[in-house]
């Protein structure tokens, strides 16, 4: 076992995954993993072999990933691999990737346009900017998450970013294509690859069809995730039978639908029964729809938490308990110390301690004195995004998180049970799996 096996937890990898995650550095690989394949863990661990066995600087590597929760996630797994090198490697989403590049090269640049304007103009910026190509030719190895779900404008500035990287530059692209939240329905499931070159193609085809780009496709096909028979058939059979083409034809999703309910556990869970005491914190509990988890927690009998796709993040707590009052410029850590054990220690249940909650301060409004700057904290907390070093993605402080299947995009949880109502009334029996 390598150095980096033995410090990534004692994680014992299978021969697919070490070939992913000692491939040489300037290497460009596709890779498709499907559920509890360990993709997560196997990307984070790919970055982590890079900097530790093959020199690669920290600060010339990116993660890309499609939700900011999974961006958090990442961020404490890369943590807990590398230390505080982690912290030098850029990981954000792709729109927090593409305004780094606009508000970095564009003195026009404003937020006030459009989505679409801004990433237009981002493409622009990568095909012709010459200061952005410099940029550019400094990074040593991009890493991409949850490929599939990158369509239409993200999809054509991933490849446009792509296609202007240095040569030697590795590429990673974690994708499973049977996990694609667009463009799967009845609908559109025979037309989902309709279209010549651009935007009317997915990312994943696009790369694979440039033979420029020199991407070779891996696979994981180890499922780590569970032992349920209905589960792994769920994974491996009908996760083959969604991305076989041949396959894709009116009523395909119905069908999908079906083939799920029939290898559900079928536990006969009611809405109005759903007890949250049978779950602990790590658990998912999770629905199609947001109405369908707001009409759940309504039943729900004791604390839970919230995550919901479009409602934002929040923050925590102990933020507002610990500096309602408080008016000065700068703040010391032995004040923070201070307010903290008085205010916060035995009288909320904060999701971590001071010492780590004053390390996040620092890391969102640190100033070289080693104090925080309470204005600049002030500003960065006011913004309709606040940052991820502090943001919550789920509303409420205790108990298992219920929350949509979009909205859990790259959460990882011990356990996970997807609710699926019958085409009953909201107070009718729910299919557990």
């Amino acid at each position: 076992m390598s150095t980096l096996d033995q410090a990534t937890l004692g994680a014992e990898w299978d021969a697919d995954q070490l070939q992913v995650i000692e491939a040489d550095a300037d290497a460009r690989l596709l890779i498709e993993a499907g559920p509890g394949t360990g993709k997560t863990a196997v990307a984070c661990a790919r970055l982590a072999h890079l900097i530790r066995e093959e020199d690669v600087e920290p600060s010339n590597t990116w993660m890309i990933s499609f939700t900011r929760t999974a961006v958090a996630e990442i961020r404490a797994r890369l943590h807990s691999y590398v230390g505080d090198a982690s912290f030098a490697i850029r990981i954000a989403t792709i729109d927090s990737h593409a305004w780094s590049i606009h508000s970095g090269h564009d003195p026009n640049a404003r937020l006030t346009g459009s989505y679409e304007e801004n990433i237009a103009r981002v493409i622009d910026l990568l095909k012709a900017d010459e200061d952005v190509a410099d940029e550019l030719s400094q990074i040593e190895h991009v890493v991409i998450d949850e490929a599939q779900d990158l369509v239409g404008q993200r999809a054509d500035l991933i490849e446009e970013l792509v296609k202007r990287l240095p040569p030697d530059c590795g590429v990673t692209v974690f994708a499973d294509e049977a996990q694609a939240i667009y463009g799967f329905s009845d609908d559109n499931v025979g037309r989902r690859n309709v279209g010549a070159a651009g935007s009317g193609k997915p990312l994943l085809d696009r790369l694979r069809a440039e033979s420029s780009l020199g991407f070779e496709t891996r696979i994981l096909k180890e499922i780590y995730r569970t032992s349920s028979p209905g589960l792994r058939k769920i994974f491996s059979d009908l996760r083959k039978n969604v991305l076989d083409k041949n396959r894709h034809r009116d009523g395909l999703h119905a069908e999908t639908a079906e083939t799920i309910r029939e290898f559900a556990d079928k536990k006969g869970l009611k809405w109005t029964r759903m007890k949250v005491a049978d779950f602990t914190r790590d658990d998912l509990l999770l629905f199609r729809t947001r109405g369908e988890v707001l009409m759940a927690s309504q039943f729900c009998d004791l604390p839970h938490r919230l995550r919901l796709s479009g409602y934002g993040a929040t923050l925590p707590a102990w933020l507002a308990i610990c500096f309602w009052d408080f008016d000065d410029r700068y703040l010391a850590e032995r004040r923070f110390l201070d307010l903290w054990a008085k205010r916060v220690e035995n009288g909320v249940a904060a999701p971590y301690g001071p010492a780590e909650a004053w390390k996040r301060l620092l890391r969102v409004a640190g100033r070289g004195d080693g104090s925080v700057d309470m204005r600049n904290l002030r500003v960065r907390l006011s913004r309709a995004r606040p940052p991820v070093e502090l943001a919550l993605p789920e509303y409420g402080l205790e108990g298992p998180i219920v929350g949509t299947i979009h909205a859990s995009k790259g959460r990882e949880a011990t356990n996970v049970v997807l609710l699926i109502p019958n085409d009953l009334p909201p107070a009718k029996s729910l299919t557990m799996m």
